[in-house]
């Protein structure tokens, strides 16, 4: 227990509002009151709504959230693009997670055909388990404590748009000293 409470979602979503977009990351069970809330702050461009892509979930998103930003969460194979693709859903990209890189969705066929769609795609190189990896071992404690080239240079490399880190502004400098992000 500390004395310092936790925001309540209305407050987060004042705080940021016209800041950033904000990644809603796993909020499917409750998509409508997240919608509800972000409508009344007005902040539907700055939300990115992120989920596993189950059928409830996408029925959901259809319903209720066709215009937000939508990224599917793949794990090892993409299971829902063509499903997706059909429906009224703002499908602007994925998070794709693989344990190793003989997944099928880190192959170069597989990237390249989903940056021809246009789509955006999400790397992430926090390690919260090490018994769950998100990419490969491509990650946030090999790029800290050995080399950043095998972790976010690597994920770079492979076509990855966004990398998800807990060590932002290093990631961030290596980019800019790499020549990736200016």
């Amino acid at each position: 227990e500390t004395e310092h409470g936790l925001n309540t979602f209305d407050e987060v979503l004042e705080h940021m509002k016209n800041r950033c977009i904000l990644n809603l990351d796993r909020c499917g069970a409750f998509i409508p009151d997240v919608i509800k809330q972000v409508e009344r702050h007005g902040m539907k461009e700055q939300i990115l709504l992120k989920n596993a892509p189950t059928k409830e979930v996408l029925k959901t998103v259809e319903e209720v959230a066709p215009d937000y930003m939508f990224m599917p969460i793949y794990m090892e194979n993409d299971t829902a693009s063509e499903m997706i693709e059909s429906m009224n859903i703002n499908y602007m990209g994925a998070e794709l997670v693989f344990s190793t890189e003989n997944a099928p969705v880190i192959q170069p066929e597989y990237i390249e055909a989903m940056h021809k769609k246009g789509r955006t795609l999400w790397g992430n190189a926090v390690l919260y388990n090490y018994k769950v990896p998100l990419s490969a071992g491509h990650t946030d404690d090999v790029s800290m404590m050995k080399d950043p080239a095998l972790g976010w240079g690597w994920l770079v490399e492979h076509g990855f748009d966004i990398i998800q880190s807990d060590w932002t502004y290093q990631c961030c400098q290596y980019l800019k000293d790499s020549g990736v992000n200016r």
